[in-house]
């Protein structure tokens, strides 16, 4: 994959429970991510500092975040 900069645009890729990769499948984005010909966005319903198998760890920003609970119209 060439870096983003060489062909005017990059590579966004969006992993739903990324926690569920193991080694191997991290090890493949790895290059490109540090490269920077891959933009990764992995989310997860676990905490990933702790779920993640950790290759790509090191390269990322960890951004947790809670999502906001409804509150039911029947509570009111």
């Amino acid at each position: 994959m060439a870096p983003a900069d060489d062909v005017g645009q990059g590579v966004l890729l969006l992993v739903n429970e990324i926690r569920r990769f193991n080694r191997a499948q991290e090890d493949s984005f790895l290059p490109h991510v540090e490269d920077g010909a891959m933009v990764l966005v992995g989310a997860t319903t676990k905490i990933p500092s702790f779920e993640f198998n950790g290759v790509l760890l090191p390269v990322a920003q960890v951004d947790a975040r809670q999502l906001a609970r409804r509150r039911s119209p029947l509570a009111e």
